[in-house]
């Protein structure tokens, strides 16, 4: 079992690669906007920073 500070950094560092060019998640948001255009790429791309910068950063975390 991971301890408090293991899955603290993991979250980090999901964060910190979903502020990354992730190709396999680029081809996910294609296929997306192709299923339903509401689902327009940049909007994709903000709702995943967003997520990236409210959720998954240390201070957030800590806080939460």
């Amino acid at each position: 079992m991971l301890s408090l500070s293991e899955r603290i950094d993991l979250l980090v560092r999901l964060g910190e690669h979903l502020g990354e060019k992730d190709e396999y998640l680029e081809a996910l948001m294609h296929r997306t906007h192709y299923n339903n255009k509401w689902f327009t790429i940049a909007n994709q791309q903000q709702a995943v920073r967003a997520i990236a910068d409210a959720f998954l950063a240390t201070a957030k975390i800590e806080q939460w």
